[in-house]
């Protein structure tokens, strides 16, 4: 689930860390995701943060992709779909629960207005491909 993030408390005994950082299709943004799944993005000519977000995550791998012409995130999980975020206004705009096994979500630079999942379903659902276009 896609939550606005809080700051962090100065008094958590978890230990922040870098998990993993990835660009946005089109090498405008970067996006920096730490160990407790908040990610920030950065535009590559500001030092400044654009937007931090929080979306859920079922494992440690990355997930999600930036789309910042729209402003918009979407996150994958392996078991409860896919969701597309407005991190300029920080709200869920869509939810996909009927995708799942999501492994990887990207977007092509030579097809910027469609969204590209690996899927690997469990062994009791029926492989299928789906196009998702927005």
């Amino acid at each position: 689930q896609l939550v606005p993030s809080s700051s962090h408390s100065p008094m958590s005994s978890e230990p922040l860390f870098l998990s993993d950082i990835g660009a946005s299709y089109d090498g405008t943004h970067v996006a920096a995701r730490l160990n407790d799944g908040e990610i920030t993005i950065w535009s590559t000519d500001s030092p400044e943060p654009v937007a931090r977000c929080k979306p859920g995550f079922s494992a440690s791998e990355s997930r999600y992709q930036i789309d910042p012409s729209r402003g918009l995130i979407y996150s994958g999980t392996w078991d409860s779909g896919l969701t597309c975020f407005d991190y300029r206004n920080q709200k869920v705009i869509w939810r996909r629960k009927d995708i799942i096994g999501i492994q990887t979500v990207n977007i092509s630079n030579a097809l910027p207005n469609s969204l590209f999942l690996t899927l690997e379903a469990p062994d009791h659902v029926r492989w299928y491909q789906k196009a998702v276009s927005g």
